[in-house]
């Protein structure tokens, strides 16, 4: 994280010393983006979810059968951070198929690719104007690319 912002800095300062000049705006949009892009990545590895422990290897399921861990699976969001990846434990019944994420329920990201905080917004900005410019809006505002296929559905759909 440190090395990215270090050689930002660095292009600053030159670039500085040789206009004498220094662009804020251009210097804040890309101060946040490297700032984003490493938080995305420590975000990241955050959610990273290790293989279960021999005695966490099953769950009820709603069937009454108990599901079993069957592998780590991966899934993208978009957080406030930008776009991360989430490897989580992956449960099936041998009775009723049904599969379970417990991690998705635990993030509060069960049945979307939006993270609470990417939805928070969604909803504020859908709150406040139509959706393509609300869309604008995540864009602007936060450096967050909302898709006219997912944007609208979850924006309408925020609990809380």
């Amino acid at each position: 994280m440190g090395r990215e912002v270090d050689q930002l800095l660095g292009v600053i300062f030159q670039e500085r010393r040789k206009t004498g000049r220094l662009d804020l705006d251009a210097v804040e949009m890309a101060m946040r983006s490297a700032l984003h892009r490493a938080g995305a990545a420590a975000l990241s590895e955050l959610l990273q979810f290790p293989v279960p422990a021999a005695d966490q290897r099953s769950l009820p399921c709603p069937c009454a059968e108990k599901a079993h861990y069957r592998e780590l699976r991966s899934k993208p969001i978009l957080t406030a951070l930008g776009k991360v990846e989430v490897s989580r434990p992956y449960f099936v019944c041998p009775r009723c198929h049904a599969g379970q994420f417990p991690a998705d329920r635990e993030l509060d990201i069960e049945n979307t690719a939006f993270s609470p905080g990417v939805r928070r917004m969604q909803a504020r900005a859908g709150q406040e104007a139509p959706f393509d410019h609300g869309r604008e809006q995540m864009r602007v505002l936060a450096g967050l690319e909302i898709t006219a296929k997912s944007g609208g559905a979850n924006s309408r759909g925020h609990r809380g």
